[in-house]
């Protein structure tokens, strides 16, 4: 089996690992990942659109952030994710939920599966907004990246909007820890903070994109603060594409009738930033998820870039 090949045992973690069984279950399921609990958003967006089908949710936490990662070195970690998905599961889509790589990567790595990235709603927003100032937030490889910035320059020019990508990593980086949920006064004071700054190059801002899967979660703290603020996510747009992709190719899968039962949650660890995968667990069940979280790790082992 690709299992013993490609998964070894967490130095980190005494949390249980995946056992054969439950590894052919979850064959030919839809496969989710980016670097930690920012797809957690997107895995819930594809189950209110396709009820109880089978996922296999992997936070990639060892890898976070991926928006601090090199080119090269974040083609080479999404492609060894896509390797790792495709000979253990073989699903039939996968999701990369992460604008990053999705914006500067995706183009460059290949999969049997049908591959879907996440994608800044740029357009969507410029229609969205009144005082056409928008703002894109994301990782710093994002903001910096050259397909995004061509974009926004063109789509400026066109609709004679303003529109400025705004690294967001110190959020981001609070929400991989679950500070929202842990500590919910800080973590809108930091959002505060984050903004003042932003109202200072847009103050007729009143549209933002959520372009990190992480800051999904931040959607109900910006709107309690700036109620005027249109806040504009993808995860609802990558689900709806998939079942029309899946719709396509005449793809039935055998639905659960159990939640539990539909969802598969596998973490790698960080020592580095100190993300266990208990905590992971810890953090999941306070958003509302039932399933057990396995602890596993995947070595970079792509040869084919």
């Amino acid at each position: 089996m690709f299992f013993t090949r490609y998964v070894s045992l967490s130095s980190m973690s005494t949390l249980q690992q995946p056992s054969q069984s439950i590894l052919h279950y979850f064959q030919n399921s839809i496969a989710i990942f980016d670097s930690g609990m920012g797809s957690y958003s997107v895995v819930k967006a594809v189950q209110k659109t396709l009820p109880n089908i089978k996922i296999v949710y992997l936070a990639d936490r060892a890898s976070f952030p991926y928006g601090k990662m090199p080119l090269k070195e974040l083609q080479q970690n999404i492609q060894s994710r896509l390797d790792w998905l495709t000979q253990t599961f073989s699903p039939i889509a996968i999701i990369v939920a992460s604008n990053t790589p999705s914006v500067t990567v995706l183009d460059y790595v290949h999969s049997t599966s049908v591959l879907l990235g996440v994608y800044p709603p740029i357009e969507a927003a410029i229609h969205s907004s009144s005082s056409k100032e928008i703002s894109v937030l994301g990782t710093k490889g994002m903001v910096e990246s050259t397909p995004l910035n061509l974009q926004i320059q063109t789509l400026e020019r066109i609709h004679s909007v303003k529109i400025r990508a705004i690294e967001a990593s110190s959020l981001i980086e609070s929400m991989e820890t679950f500070q929202f949920l842990n500590d919910p006064i800080a973590c809108k004071l930091k959002l505060k903070q984050f903004f003042e700054g932003i109202f200072r190059q847009l103050p007729c801002l009143d549209t933002v994109t959520l372009s990190s899967t992480h800051l999904s979660f931040l959607k109900p703290f910006i709107q309690e603060l700036y109620p005027h603020m249109t806040c504009l996510d993808p995860a609802d747009d990558v689900a709806y594409t998939l079942k029309q992709s899946l719709e396509k190719k005449r793809f039935v899968q055998r639905q659960t009738n159990n939640c539990e039962d539909s969802l598969l949650v596998l973490s790698t660890e960080n020592s580095l930033l100190k993300l266990a995968v208990k905590d992971f667990e810890t953090g999941l069940e306070k958003l509302g998820c039932v399933s057990k979280v396995y602890s596993i790790s995947i070595p970079n082992l792509s040869s084919k870039l």
